[in-house]
């Protein structure tokens, strides 16, 4: 099957999904919140081809420490899908809440870049601004009757970058199947913004790209680990080289393998009695 079919028809799978599931949920739009990242813009644009664009809401909340970018991007994002959008300052709500003020290059960049842990209070203050987006999130989605639109994809679910009860919440997860690379091949095919594609991922909660913590790897690298991880393959190192034409440290492969298994219970939660 050639790439260009390949992608066509994941494209149509995932636009075939989002109609059932408003079908199956009795909801009549959905909401999406808009960053001008490529997962969102992608999700945002499945919705608004199958939904049409006044079924679709987005919603742009900026946050403490987060790229003042992301506002604008999710905001040209919005009106060039034609969609309705809003945005939802999270400041207020976090109030509420202990905000430390963050310094990159001292408290996260170092610490990530060796693969500590960050302190408990910035980890928790990371915790709260998606869980903040999930709450803004889940009350336009209820006054709407909209679903609401998750946006993780699953080269991000399987490293365990995102919160079980903030960013893996939501009614639909139409990228869930699909790794990052594919979403970069899908973009060209939806017409996606140029601004969006060359635009460097990063959570947006900590002004901290996703390639720092990818152990020197693009997507396309990664997600060809991940496929193996998953099939319990002892032969990665051969596909990669087939594929890449350059060997892969050993290391890394068992660092992504240990980050896989060590997140698994992200994607099990909550943790429950089973009945024998």
């Amino acid at each position: 099957m050639s790439s260009n079919k390949k992608i066509k028809e994941l494209i149509k799978k995932s636009e075939t999904f989002i109609a059932k599931s408003n079908i199956t949920l009795g909801t009549t739009g959905a909401v999406i919140g808009l960053s001008g990242g490529i997962d969102s813009t992608i999700c945002a644009t499945l919705c608004a081809r199958v939904l049409g664009p006044s079924h679709c809401l987005g919603v742009i909340m900026p946050a403490p420490d987060s790229n003042p970018k992301d506002e604008e991007d999710g905001i040209e994002v919005g009106k060039q899908l034609h969609i309705p959008y809003i945005t939802f300052p999270l400041l207020p709500v976090l109030n509420h809440f202990i905000t430390p003020k963050i310094n990159y290059e001292t408290q996260i960049k170092s610490i990530i870049m060796l693969g500590l842990p960050v302190s408990r209070d910035l980890d928790a203050s990371c915790i709260m601004k998606m869980r903040a987006r999930m709450y803004v999130l889940s009350y336009y989605a209820s006054i709407n009757n909209y679903f609401q639109c998750q946006t993780l994809q699953k080269t991000e679910w399987l490293m365990g970058w995102f919160d079980p009860f903030a960013d893996a919440l939501g009614d639909v997860a139409p990228l869930l199947h699909l790794y990052k690379s594919e979403l970069y091949e899908m973009a060209t095919h939806l017409r996606v913004p140029e601004f969006v594609i060359k635009r460097e991922p990063g959570p947006g909660t900590w002004p901290i790209l996703d390639r720092e913590i990818m152990y020197g790897l693009d997507f396309e690298e990664l997600d060809l680990i991940l496929r193996y991880i998953e099939l319990d393959s002892d032969r990665i190192t051969t596909y990669y080289k087939t594929k890449f034409r350059k060997e892969v440290d050993i290391s890394i492969i068992e660092n992504i393998r240990n980050v896989v298994y060590s997140t698994e219970d992200r994607r099990t939660l909550p943790l429950h009695l089973q009945e024998e």
